[in-house]
Parts: structure tokens; sequence; C-alpha cells
């Protein structure tokens, strides 16, 4: 099972490795680096830094996800978060406190 995260600020990763990517290919425009680290326990994560330029924030993420590239991973947390913001952003329209329910009545009173 893959995770991806962000690091908290006051994480105590090392860092073993730094990764190289092809800084000339387009997808590849706001990663500022991509690099292997290692935790406490001793288990090596990867950590992604992107900058959006869309609300010129940096972000790091953390993956154990080694083999796809890192804008690909970058853009995939990315869409996950926006996706999550719309359910957020109905759910506070619909003054709902659970957004999805399982009981039939709830699903008669979503739709």
């Amino acid at each position: 099972m893959y995770f991806v995260t962000r690091e908290k600020s006051n994480s105590a990763m090392k860092t073993l490795s730094i990764e190289r990517h092809n800084r000339k290919d387009p997808r590849y425009e706001g990663i500022l680096s991509d690099t292997l680290v290692g935790n406490p326990n001793g288990e090596a994560l990867r950590r992604i830094i992107y900058y959006d330029p869309s609300d010129e924030k940096i972000y790091n993420y953390l993956t154990n996800e080694m083999q796809l590239p890192a804008w690909a991973i970058a853009l995939g947390y990315k869409h996950r978060w926006d996706i999550e913001k719309v359910f957020d952003q109905f759910k506070n329209k619909m003054a709902e406190t659970k957004s999805w329910a399982s009981s039939h009545t709830a699903k008669e009173a979503q739709a």
C-alpha cells in the first residue's frame, strides 16, 4: 500500500540522496526537489518539494512510492485535495454535518 502525505514542519527526516529529474521537461515545472530521506525509524521515504504557482505556496510531500515521477505525485495530491474541497463546500452549502450517509432515510434527504 502506498501513501502520499504532507510533511510536518517539525519532521526529523535526514536526506539520504538527491533524485535527479529533467528540468527541461515541462511536466516537472514547480518541482523544486525530489530526494530520498530517512525517518528516525530507519525507513526510507521520498520527499517531493513542489511550488504551486496558482497559490504561490511551497508544499512538501512524503511518500513511499518510488516509481512514479515526482510531477505525477504532486499533481495527484493536488487533484485529490481539490476534490475534497468540493465535497466540503457541498456539505457546508447543504448544512450537513455528514456529507454522505448510508441509511435509506439519509440517502433520500441528501438526494
